[in-house]
């Protein structure tokens, strides 16, 4: 559903460097707010595309599926999206 947009991830299998962040949050968009735990500490770019793919699915804003980056907040990964 969603589409990948961080281009300058080389490698999706690559970790990325996101100290202490245990979950993904989904909040500035069209739909409802989510938070998605991450499967563990050793999570890879794909990982948080697939958590991102899932928070895009929950909220019900199937209008920004671009997949743009991520924002370290509070302990958390903010999902930044577009159109």
């Amino acid at each position: 559903m969603s589409i990948w947009s961080v281009y300058d991830v080389q490698n999706i299998n690559d970790r990325p460097n996101f100290e202490s962040c245990r979950s993904v949050c989904y909040t500035d968009h069209w739909g409802k707010p989510v938070e998605i735990e991450l499967p563990n500490n050793e999570y890879t770019w794909l990982d948080l595309w697939k958590v991102a793919d899932e928070c895009i699915k929950t909220s019900g804003d199937l209008h920004h599926i671009f997949v743009e980056g991520f924002k370290q907040k509070e302990g958390k990964l903010e999902l930044l999206t577009g159109s």
